[in-house]
């Protein structure tokens, strides 16, 4: 069985170098709200994993499929969700507000909507789901869920090229 990972395309956001808190919440629910830019690939499978979430949907719209395709959305497969890391007016480079994020995330920090161990829960539960149906499939996502996601992937045994930071469009092949 051969799973198939895109991250979605880029995202039509400009993000600012500083915010304070407030804004820090407001731009990630505004990246979550924005369009992609467009392209296009071809695509073999006929099962489709998406997200819930705006960007995956209109990525998945600009697929080109050689069979009749299976389209399924699951929140099990949204990005990991981000926000400020601390309660503040003054400004901090955006950088900052990224890093410290996803550091209360990895050590379980309740100011983070989900934990670490949650959304590794999340992905054990989708790759349940896809290995019971048993079929090659592509999963459209996210950037940093993927990167979680690979080390479960290693886990269970399939091989594929490892990547810390899938870019945007391309997809990697991981095989069991």
């Amino acid at each position: 069985m051969k799973i198939y990972l895109m991250r979605h395309f880029k995202v039509d956001y400009k993000w600012s170098f500083f915010y304070n808190s407030q804004q820090f919440d407001n731009a990630c629910k505004n990246y979550d709200k924005s369009s992609i830019i467009p392209s296009f690939k071809k695509i073999g499978v006929k099962n489709v994993y998406i997200s819930t979430l705006q960007r995956t949907k209109e990525t998945v719209k600009y697929l080109k499929y050689n069979t009749n395709v299976n389209i399924i959305s699951t929140n099990l497969m949204d990005e990991v969700p981000l926000k400020s890391f601390i309660e503040c007016s003054f400004l901090l480079p955006t950088f900052s507000w990224l890093i410290i994020g996803r550091i209360q995330w990895y050590i379980g920090n309740n100011r983070q909507n989900e934990t670490r161990s949650q959304t590794k829960n999340r992905i054990v539960k989708l790759m349940d789901i896809i290995e019971n149906q048993n079929k090659d499939c592509l999963l459209v996502g996210h950037g940093f869920y993927f990167s979680q996601m690979q080390s479960i992937l290693k886990k269970r045994n399939y091989a594929g090229a490892r990547t810390k930071y899938l870019k945007n469009g391309v997809i990697i092949e991981f095989e069991k």
